[in-house]
């Protein structure tokens, strides 16, 4: 089984956690063509792959659906909840359990390969790259476990838990901790190559791009790192935590963010950032928080709400084109392949968009 250039098959499309495709997009507004239920909650955000659709949800299980239909093809059930994210390489799809565990699933049948197992939940979704797979736990460690075989080629030891994601790129693994650092790894044996401090928990994911490291944290911050050397390059202020990961593509970095009405109400936002100067191009307001992640794809940006929405902006000024109504609020971050946005919402359900 290989990856197609239309493909998402990672959290954040790609190990550098870009969140943007060149995959085409269909014109015009989006309408729902299908809906495939899972027994609970769904935080985990769906890898498409060769035609099919996997998932995590709360109810314990990894799903995997026909991408055009909906029909299910398998199910695998874990320990615990799965809120970690698939990733789906060379016919294997790889995902974090809330029973402290990462497994290896054959992508056809779901029939496991290996399991790895951690000292506390796996909340971090992996990255895969030659042969490795990197993933963070709850127990503070990021790990590097062998793609084949599933035995441990390194551990990094964090002073708290990692429920932020790793981007790999050009041989580093930079990801975040809830002790506050954003942390840069040799991929070949976990040695830390700089560390940078921010004054919150870093949920979100780091993207890397053109030599840069885009990150959030719960300090209500930004952060734009130099990629070699951790040195801040700039740094952009929001008015709330920040659990959203960006995402970049040549013009500008997008994120979900917490924001203020008139009136001085919280809502959720997505805002537009220059990735050179730090400066705001636009910010958009929508209806509910804001947890998803944004992705882009064919000039536009697509970003679930707690609102029940997922709604699609303008990359270059920030204006809704349309949106997608859900059952229920969507926490899941959306994914684009072939000609579809897919995500799940806290109900459970998973949904097509086309």
């Amino acid at each position: 089984m290989t990856e197609r250039n239309e493909d998402w098959p990672t959290f954040r499309h790609d190990p550098a956690h870009t969140g943007t495709t060149g995959a085409d997009v269909p014109e015009g507004e989006l309408s729902v063509d299908w809906t495939a239920n899972t027994g609970d909650a769904i935080f985990s955000s769906p890898a498409v792959s060769s035609g099919t659709v996997y998932v995590g949800s709360s109810d314990s299980h990894v799903y995997a659906f026909d991408a055009e239909s909906g029909e299910e093809q398998w199910q695998f059930a874990t320990g615990d909840k799965v809120e970690s994210s698939p990733a789906v390489v060379d016919g294997t799809v790889y995902v974090g359990s809330d029973d402290g565990s990462v497994y290896a699933l054959d992508a056809d049948d779901g029939e496991k390969r290996w399991r790895y197992e951690t000292k506390d939940a796996v909340f971090s979704s992996p990255a895969v790259v030659d042969g490795v797979v990197y993933i963070g736990s709850d127990d503070g460690s990021v790990y590097a476990v062998d793609a084949d075989e599933g035995d441990q080629v390194w551990r990094f030891d964090s002073a708290d838990a990692v429920s932020s994601s790793p981007a790999v790129a050009d041989g580093t693994v930079y990801v975040g901790s809830d002790d506050g650092w954003v942390y840069a790894l040799d991929a070949t044996d976990g040695s830390q190559t700089w560390r940078y401090k921010t004054k919150g928990d870093v949920l979100s994911s780091p993207a890397v791009a053109d030599g840069c490291v885009y990150v959030g944290s719960n300090d209500t911050r930004v952060y734009a790192l130099d990629a070699e050397t951790g040195e801040q390059r700039w740094q952009f202020g929001t008015r709330g935590g920040i659990i959203s990961s960006p995402a970049v593509d040549s013009k500008r970095v997008y994120i979900g963010v917490m924001d203020t009405t008139i009136d001085l109400d919280f809502v959720g936002a997505i805002v537009a950032i220059d990735p050179e100067s730090g400066e705001e191009c636009w910010r958009t307001q929508s209806e509910g928080f804001v947890d998803s992640s944004p992705a882009v794809a064919g000039g536009l940006v697509y970003l679930g709400t707690h609102g029940a929405q997922l709604r699609a902006y303008d990359c270059a000024n920030g204006e809704e084109t349309f949106c997608v109504e859900s059952d229920a609020p969507i926490l899941s971050s959306p994914a684009i392949a072939n000609g579809r946005v897919y995500f799940g919402s806290e109900t459970g359900v998973v949904y097509s968009a086309f």
